[in-house]
């Protein structure tokens, strides 16, 4: 579904640009002060902060609210598909971050707690302060997928974990499983695979992967088993194996350490209470110019789905930075 609306590039153009410091009302103690941006950007991942550079440099006052440590490019290790940058994700998210910053965007790393639409401003409730602005950017990306089965829950961050990249180092010289289906496995597998005995089970009936992931871990000797339907995780304290289905048979295998790389959902909460319309997976429906169906609203990068790629929510982002200036 497209929605057609027509404020575009002239959003902002007649609203008077911010002072140096923003403009601040008062309001219930109990909730904070209430400042007014022309712009509220909720999410500091690769989305948010594009948005914010392209908002700042058009000479708009800008606001990010998340935590870049929290996204999942800060997580996802070495990036070697973004074009003109090799290294790691947090080495980019602080790049932009830092960029942002010089532009003049006003930076809180915070939780929004809530989003009000008061119809000709949108207001932004963290657990601190209440902030207010004449468009909102939902930027609040996705979070891993879980496999739903017994002793997921009940080991988690005892041997479960959903992010290589932060757990990894811990279970040097152990025996680790990966499960998932998709590049995320393989990336994971591949980072695992320097320290740790890792073998991956693919719940789709074969890895889809880059290539160079593929050769990599073939050529590292990562058995990788497919079509197989996890049962169930055990163990007392901590993880202490893994049962799964595999060709009709059932096998319960001793690990140290299970890595879930099962996709991801959309972290939709804040949009949903919004009543922005949702498609049947969760995400945000955006049209070409990542509008949604409030308007003033736009969203940008993993919550609206696609190929959830940083190069890609970099592109959402910058289209929602031109729509805004």
């Amino acid at each position: 579904m497209k929605y057609c609306y027509h404020f575009g590039r002239t959003l902002l153009k007649n609203f008077p640009r911010s002072t140096q410091k923003p403009y601040i009302t008062k309001c219930d103690s109990s909730q904070g002060e209430s400042r007014m941006y022309d712009v509220v950007i909720v999410g500091a991942g690769p989305a948010g902060l594009t948005t914010a550079i392209y908002v700042s440099r058009g000479g708009k006052k800008a606001l990010v609210i998340g935590d870049k440590f929290d996204s999942q490019l800060a997580k996802c290790g070495r990036i070697e598909n973004y074009p003109g940058f090799e290294g790691e994700g947090m080495e980019l998210a602080t790049k932009m971050e830092e960029q942002a910053k010089r532009w003049g965007t006003e930076i809180v790393t915070s939780r929004v707690l809530k989003l009000e639409n008061e119809g000709e401003f949108f207001r932004a409730k963290t657990d601190k302060e209440v902030y207010e602005a004449r468009a909102l950017v939902i930027a609040t990306g996705a979070h891993p997928g879980r496999l739903g089965i017994p002793g997921e829950e009940k080991l988690l961050h005892r041997g479960v974990s959903y992010c290589a990249v932060c757990d990894g180092a811990l279970f040097r010289d152990r025996v680790v499983v990966v499960i998932g289906y998709g590049n995320g496995a393989a990336k994971a597998a591949y980072y695992l695979s320097n320290f740790s005995n890792v073998k991956v089970l693919c719940t789709k009936k074969r890895l889809r992967a880059e290539a160079i992931y593929l050769r990599e871990l073939e050529a590292r000797g990562v058995e990788i088993l497919t079509g197989v339907e996890p049962i169930e995780i055990y163990g007392d304290e901590f993880v202490e194996g893994i049962c799964y289905r595999f060709e009709g048979e059932l096998t319960r295998e001793r690990v140290d350490g299970i890595f879930v790389e099962a996709g991801s959902v959309p972290n939709n909460e804040l949009a949903s209470n919004l009543g922005i319309e949702l498609d049947d997976r969760g995400f945000i429906k955006v049209d070409s110019g990542c509008r949604t169906s409030v308007e003033h609203v736009f969203a940008c990068g993993d919550i609206t789905g696609g190929v959830r790629q940083v190069a890609s929510a970099v592109g959402e982002g910058a289209i929602v930075g031109v729509n805004l200036i």
